[in-house]
């Protein structure tokens, strides 16, 4: 990873305010800020969302919208974006999914209220059986025509696509059948009672493709989709190209901007230049140290993005030293993780102090009365002594700069109490694969978990055999929780049944919470008509428009 002077004189400087602070104070200094704070003064009196930004399109005929909008993404890499092909599952290729494909129903991510897509009702009497009523005047950007027909196809195609993100959100694990009623009627019968089945269909990735396009071009046809935007171009790992379907259905959008282009710039810098020179006009990926640059300069907001995943580093659960009780407790006492935060991100991180709970920042039932695990370096040498551990050098493998950052700050801490690591980046597809490959045994790893506001997401990373399970975790008391917690109707029998999965979690934990990311979005003045989602990583941009008169 390239890093320029500045950079690595602040990586200096905090190892080694790292290694004062750990020498003169072996408990946590202060108190940590809470949900949704930060530590320090950069985003914290901003809100999640800032209202220009989300601002509809105005509808003044005297005012002149930008025909095209550049876009520059960051971290996410483009390197496909079949929703049938595992590779595909990151934001950035979600974003391009909600422009150029649709899902029976979409729902508000504030809210949680489910609405009207491609299906404009839909019923069910046991959270079993659905059945979606499908408009009759939606086409595929070939010009053939939306029927159940092609939901069914979509969701056999799911099926046989094993990893596949379409496959994930369309539950078709759980299905037991799906069967085309009528010529725009669906229904899907699962396997078992899923009041969050919804939630599922909501997300980008429950695509709907059209059965003609793909049949007739199995490597390709994924491309069309009956979204709002059309595929001009597409170049792996370079951009992608959108131009607005003037044939598009939904009234509830207004689409205002003709083209827009998608730029995945990794160079931090040059992400910078290009903001200030206006070579684009929206940035997802600025680094902390370049947003006071922002800030501080007219003619730019910057809209900070809280996560609801958290970041946390994860062991392998199958290795026999990671599965040891004694070497966990000695690295989760070893972290310091306000240090880590700040090191990883200065203010745009939030460290997770309030609660030893692997959940999410907004995920329903979180358990906030699990104590955590407190810094404490003479309480991890004592359980590293117990432990199994001989001076052999370890892993934390991790992608992204801040994760990078942070696995840097946790390799400095550890080192202080006698473990020896190295951190082995990745680009973020990269490191899917060597986790989830059962060729390779990984010892620790800082990533995002997986979840939604629904706390049955936490399957995404507790259940066996998922593609996020990147800790291998498998407690079989866990994987009886989850299945019945599926079925749940009853709210309160839910909320006791997931509290008590994060008090086993937390009993023998295969993971430590470190801290929140809270991103942020470079936009010039101007620009709105963003929709940034509070539950997951996804920000709707078709509706983004930028005015310049």
């Amino acid at each position: 990873m390239k890093r320029n002077k500045k950079t690595v004189a602040i990586l200096l400087s905090l190892v080694m305010c790292m290694a004062i602070l750990a020498a003169c104070a072996p408990a946590p200094a202060g108190t940590a800020p809470g949900p949704g704070a930060t530590p320090g003064t950069g985003p914290a009196a901003t809100p999640d969302t800032s209202p220009s930004i989300a601002a509809a399109a105005p509808e003044d005929p005297d005012v002149t919208f930008a025909s095209h909008i550049d876009l520059i993404l960051s971290t996410d890499n483009l390197a496909t974006l079949n929703p049938m092909l595992a590779a595909t599952n990151n934001g950035s290729s979600d974003m391009s999914r909600m422009m150029l494909h649709e899902r029976l129903i979409e729902r508000n991510h504030d809210t949680g209220d489910i609405l009207p897509a491609l299906a404009h009702h839909w019923i069910t009497e046991d959270f079993q059986t659905f059945r979606f009523y499908l408009r009759d005047d939606v086409y595929f950007h070939n010009g053939e025509k939306l029927t159940a027909d092609d939901v069914v196809f979509t969701i056999e195609l799911a099926s046989a696509s094993p990893g596949a993100p379409a496959q994930g959100h369309w539950a078709t694990g759980l299905i037991d059948t799906v069967t085309a009623v009528e010529e725009y009627v669906v229904e899907i019968v699962l396997d078992r009672v899923n009041p969050d089945y919804f939630f599922g269909l909501s997300m980008p990735a429950a695509v709907v493709l059209s059965r003609a396009a793909v049949e007739a071009d199995p490597d390709l046809g994924w491309k069309i989709g009956a979204g709002a935007f059309e595929l001009v171009e597409f170049s792996t790992n370079d951009f992608v190209e959108f131009r607005r379907n003037e044939n598009y259905w939904n009234e509830n959008k207004n689409i205002v901007t003709e083209s827009m282009m998608f730029r995945f710039i990794p160079e931090p810098g040059a992400r910078t230049i290009m903001m200030e020179r206006g070579d684009a006009q929206v940035s997802k990926g600025t680094t902390p140290e370049d947003l006071p640059r922002f800030q501080e300069a007219a003619g730019f907001e910057v809209i900070p993005v809280h996560f609801n995943l958290p970041a946390a580093l994860v062991f392998n659960m199958e290795h026999p030293l990671m599965s040891e009780y004694y070497f966990r407790m000695a690295v989760m006492h070893a972290i310091d993780r306000p240090t880590v935060a700040i090191f990883a991100a200065g203010d745009w991180n939030t460290p997770i102090m309030d609660s030893g709970t692997v959940w999410g920042r907004a995920q329903e039932f979180r358990n906030d009365t699990i104590p955590p695990i407190q810094f404490n370096q003479d309480e991890a040498r004592r359980f590293l002594e117990l432990s199994s551990y001989n001076g052999e050098e370890l892993e934390i493998a991790t992608a992204i700069v801040t994760h990078v950052r942070g696995s840097q700050a946790i390799q400095e801490q550890l080192r202080q109490v006698g473990i020896n690591v190295v951190v082995n980046e990745f680009d973020a597809p990269g490191l899917q694969a060597y986790m989830i490959n059962p060729d390779n045994d990984p010892h620790m790893s800082l990533i995002n978990l997986s979840v939604t506001l629904s706390a049955a997401s936490a399957r995404n990373f507790l259940f066996p055999g998922g593609n996020l399970n990147f800790m291998r975790y498998n407690n079989p008391e866990v994987n009886e929780l989850l299945d019945a917690a599926i079925s749940m109707t009853d709210v309160d029998e839910r909320r006791a049944t997931y509290m008590r999965i994060q008090e086993i979690v937390a009993q023998d934990p295969p993971a430590i919470s470190m801290y929140h990311r809270i991103n942020a979005i470079v936009a010039r003045n101007g620009v709105g008509g963003i929709q940034i989602w509070g539950d997951h990583r996804l920000t709707d941009v078709r509706e983004m428009f930028f005015l310049i008169d």
